[in-house]
C-alpha cells in the first residue's frame, strides 16, 4: 500500500477511535461504540502500527487507544502494553494523548496483575494533567 493510502487509512480509523468515541464508551451508546471498535480490531491494529512506524502521532494515539480498548475486552493485555509503549515513545504526542495512553496502559497493567506499573502509569497521567483542569476531570480512576 502506498504511503498516501496508508495515511488515509490511518486517518479514517483514527476518527473512528477518537477521544470522542472513547468517551462515548461510557455513554448511552457505549455498547454500540465498543462493538464498532471490536469489528475494526484488525484495521485499528494495522493503522496504529503503521502510524507509529512512520512517526504519525496524530493517528497513532487514537488508533492505539481504540485498539487498547478492544484488547482490554478481548485480550491479550500484553499486546496493549507493547503498543502503548511504542506510541508513548513518540516525540510529538500531545499531552492529552499521553494522558489517555498512560491511563489505558495502566488499565492493561492492572488487568495483567501488575499493580505497581498500573499505579505508576496513573500517577504519571495525573502529573501530566496537573494544571489542565479540562483533562484532569476526565481521568478515570478505575483501579
Amino acid at each position: 500500500m502506498c504511503h498516501e493510502m496508508e495515511t488515509l487509512h490511518g486517518r479514517l480509523f483514527a476518527e473512528q477511535a477518537s477521544s470522542e468515541a472513547h468517551a462515548a464508551l461510557h455513554g448511552r451508546n457505549g455498547a454500540q461504540t465498543l462493538n464498532t471498535l471490536i469489528a475494526q480490531r484488525h484495521n485499528l491494529a494495522v493503522a496504529a502500527t503503521r502510524a507509529v512506524d512512520r512517526g504519525d502521532a496524530a493517528v497513532a494515539a487514537p488508533t492505539t487507544c481504540g485498539l487498547m480498548t478492544v484488547l482490554h475486552w478481548q485480550g491479550p493485555p500484553a499486546a496493549a502494553v507493547s503498543l502503548a509503549d511504542r506510541a508513548l515513545a513518540m516525540d510529538d504526542l500531545r499531552p492529552t494523548d499521553q494522558i489517555q495512553l498512560l491511563q489505558l496502559r495502566s488499565l492493561s497493567h492492572h488487568v495483567a496483575g501488575r499493580r505497581r506499573e498500573a499505579t505508576e502509569d496513573l500517577e504519571a497521567a495525573l502529573t501530566l494533567a496537573d494544571g489542565q483542569s479540562d483533562v484532569l476531570g476526565r481521568i478515570q480512576l478505575d483501579l
